[in-house]
C-alpha cells in the first residue's frame, strides 16, 4: 500500500511540474539492484508501478499530450509490468508535447555499455544514451543523500536536492520551494 501511495503522489507531482512549465521529467522507478530484494517487496513495487502506468499517470499525460518512454533491463520485469510499460509507450507515441522517461530496472553501466556499442568515438557517447537530455535538477527523497546511480552522465551539472520526506509525503509546496530555490541559481556548467 505504501508503494501505491507513492505512485499516486508521484502522479500528482508530475502533473504539477508540467503545469509549472517543466518539459522533461525522468523518474527513477527502480534500479537493477532493487530486483535483488525479497520477492514480496519486488512484487509490491512492480504492482504499484504497473498501476501508475495503467491509471495514476494517465490524466497528467493526456492533459499535457506527453509521450512516455521507459529504459532499463526489461528481462527483470514481470510480464504484466512490462506489458503496462509497453502499452503506455504505444498509447502515447503520437504525443508531441514534453516528455516522461521512466527508468525501470535501470543500471547506468548497462546504459553506457549500450551507448558505447553504438558510438564511433568517446564524444558520441552522450548522443546514444537511453536518455540523452542533460538533467538540470535531481530531487532525491527520503533522507537518502545519494543519487543511487541515477542518470550519472546526464546529471553531471545537475543541482541536487535531498528533502527528508518520502515521496509519499512530498507535497506541491515542497516541490515549488525547490523550484523557486533552483530558479535563483546562476548555472555555470563548469565555467
Amino acid at each position: 500500500e505504501s508503494y501505491d501511495l507513492a505512485m499516486r503522489n508521484l502522479s500528482k507531482i508530475i502533473e504539477f511540474l508540467y503545469d509549472k512549465g517543466v518539459s522533461i521529467i525522468s523518474v527513477y522507478f527502480s534500479s537493477s539492484q532493487n530486483f535483488e530484494r525479497p520477492i514480496a517487496e519486488v512484487e509490491a513495487f512492480c504492482k504499484a508501478e504497473s498501476n501508475f502506468c495503467n491509471g495514476h499517470i494517465l490524466p497528467a499525460i493526456q492533459k499535457n499530450d506527453v509521450p512516455v518512454d521507459f529504459w532499463g533491463n526489461e528481462s527483470l520485469l514481470p510480464q504484466y509490468f512490462l506489458d503496462s510499460l509497453v502499452e503506455l509507450r504505444l498509447s502515447t507515441k503520437d504525443c508531441v508535447n514534453k516528455q516522461l522517461n521512466l527508468c525501470v530496472a535501470y543500471n547506468p553501466f548497462a546504459e553506457l555499455w549500450e551507448s558505447s556499442l553504438k558510438s564511433k568515438c568517446p564524444t558520441d557517447l552522450l548522443n546514444h544514451l537511453w536518455i540523452s537530455t542533460p538533467v538540470d535538477l535531481v530531487i532525491r527523497t527520503g533522507k537518502a543523500n545519494l543519487v543511487s546511480n541515477f542518470l550519472l552522465l546526464q546529471s553531471g551539472f545537475a543541482r541536487l536536492y535531498f528533502p527528508d520526506k518520502l515521496i509519499n509525503d512530498i507535497c506541491k509546496e515542497d516541490i515549488e520551494e525547490i523550484m523557486n530555490d533552483f530558479s535563483k541559481i546562476k548555472r555555470k556548467y563548469g565555467e
